[in-house]
Formats: C-alpha cells, structure tokens, sequence
C-alpha cells in the first residue's frame, strides 16, 4: 500500500541520504498513529506492515522528505476513511481558532492594499472548508480554488465558489493564489507548481505557507512519538504519510525560482495607499514601517520563514 519515490520530489535529483528508519510495525509509531487518527476516522494500521517510515535528505537541495508514500489506493483511504470529512469539521473547523481566521483576513487586506481594489480573481489550491474564500467573497473578490475531496466541492459550489479543472489546457489567469499548507502533502510539489503557473500572469501573487522544517533534524535526534503535536521540536512537520515533504525557508524559494516566482513582502505595497492627505495616517505609516525594517533586520525568524508571498515575473 506504500510506494517508494526513487527521487527528490522538489529538485527531482537521485542521491540521497537516510538520516531516520523505524518499520511501521514498530510499538512507538504505530501508537502514535493510533491515536492520531483514532480520534479523526477509522485508521486501518495493518496495511502499513512490511514497510518503513524513511526520512531520506537530498544531498541537492537538502530537501527532506519521506520515502514510503501512500499508493493512489491508501492515499484515497487516508483522506476519506482514517480522516472523516464530518467527524473532523465537527471537532475542528466548526471551532477554528480566532486567530486563524483573524489571520486569513490580514492575508486577504495585504493583497487588496497591494493591488489597492478589491475586485480580485483569487484562487485557493486546496481550499478544503473554503474558510479563506468565504473571507474572499465578502471582502469582494471572485473566487475560484480546486479540492480533491468531493464533499468538500459540493459545499464550495453551493457558496459560490468556481471549482477549477486544472487538467484543462485553458484557464482563467488569477490576481492572487493562495496555497496554505499544501506543499507537504502532495506527492509531486512541481506538478502543483506547474498548475499554479497555468493559473498565472505577469504580477500574479502567490502565498505559500507549509510546516516550518528547519528542526527535523533536531528532533529526531531524540525522537518521542508522545510529544505533543505543537511543541517547537515535535513529529508534526513530517507526520507520517501526510506531511511527506519537509521544507525550510531556503527549500521553498529554490522550488519557486525554478517556476519563474520571486519573493516579495507586499507589506511595502502599502506605501502607495495611505492617505497622503493625513499628516496623522502618513506619521502613523513611517512608525509603522520603520517598525517593520528594524523588525526584519534583527529578526531570525523572518529569514526562516516558511510563510511567504512570491510574485510571478514572467509575461506569459
């Protein structure tokens, strides 16, 4: 039921090295998978024995990424069985955390103030509950997005979302893309890349967001498969058959390079849009960005981000 990648999913380069190995019939992750889907769906662990969880580095670009992946089959049960669509909406989304929310809302006002309207073509790859183009819809975008999960497109047809057919050769060109927490999961990040570039036009936005990876080395050092989902040094940046591509900052940038993406903070767009007519508003911007400068200056974190917008720079 697991299917072995014979190359680097993000440089597509064959040498690797193995730096974690544990068979998945093993006590400590085979709990840890038990009680991570347990709670989610109906997790059948029999058809992982025979098979390792691998974590293998790519001696290239210094991806780290999982070997053994779900085949087509498993994948499909993955996703609709160990994880019930409405077992998971009742325990989380119908609950989602304020600051989420709040967060999808400051991605969308960047935008806007960057393109300074509001009438945006903004897609979602992977759009799953539509949280982020319901906020789109009412701030006054058109939405588009694709899913894979047919429940969750029949709720974004029903709210007025356009669901996308990427295998398409001709399709509408976006202002805006957004692809939360993806990238980790697929198991060819550049054909997701190739389908977002169909999607794209000179000045196109994309926001990227994906686990932050820098520590995986770290953490299995000492790996408990106990430790709590968000703790600084735990599993979940590779999670077993989920989150089956690590990327770091430096990871991330070298992937969207090869697709004619540059990194951009759109913060600084806001310049053109205070209203020049206010002494107050203008005071009030040059603290602000004076504030942000020095920020990302002594700021490791800003250069270790794996929250970043690109823009696409070619005229197709």
């Amino acid at each position: 039921m697991l299917t072995k990648r014979t190359k680097c999913p993000s440089c597509e380069k064959t040498i690797f090295t193995n730096i974690y190995s544990l068979p998945y019939n093993n006590n400590r992750i085979k709990g840890h998978l038990f009680e991570f889907y347990s709670v989610q769906g109906k997790p059948n662990l029999d058809l992982l024995n025979g098979f390792d969880f691998e974590l293998l580095e790519c001696n290239n670009c210094k991806l780290i990424f999982q070997s053994n992946i779900p085949n087509y089959n498993l994948l499909t049960d993955l996703y609709t069985v160990w994880i019930d669509e409405l077992k998971v909406f009742n325990k989380y989304e119908r609950f989602r955390s304020i600051y989420k929310i709040n967060n999808y809302n400051s991605l969308l006002l960047d935008v806007i103030r960057y393109f300074n309207r509001r009438d945006l073509n903004c897609f979602d790859y992977g759009f799953g509950y539509c949280q982020l183009l319901i906020q789109a819809q009412i701030l006054g975008m058109n939405v588009f997005g694709t899913e894979i999960n047919p429940l969750q497109i029949e709720r974004a047809k029903r709210i007025g979302v356009s669901v996308i057919n990427l295998d398409e050769n001709i399709q509408p060109k976006m202002d805006v893309i957004f692809c939360e927490q993806v990238l980790e999961h697929v198991v060819d990040p550049r054909k997701v890349l190739e389908n977002i570039v169909k999607l794209s036009k000179l000045g196109t936005i994309l926001h990227i967001s994906v686990p932050d990876s820098r520590f995986v080395k770290h953490t299995i050092k000492n790996l408990n498969w106990t430790e709590k989902r968000n703790e600084k040094y735990s599993w979940m940046p590779f999670q077993p058959l989920e989150h089956i591509n690590c990327f770091t900052h430096n990871s991330l940038i070298s992937l969207l390079m090869d697709f004619n993406f540059k990194i951009i903070n759109i913060k600084h767009g806001s310049l053109l849009y205070i209203d020049k007519s206010s002494l107050i508003s203008v005071f009030k911007f040059c603290f602000w960005l004076i504030k942000t400068q020095l920020k990302s200056l002594f700021s490791q974190s800003s250069r270790n981000s794996t929250d970043l917008y690109f823009v696409y720079i070619k005229d197709n």
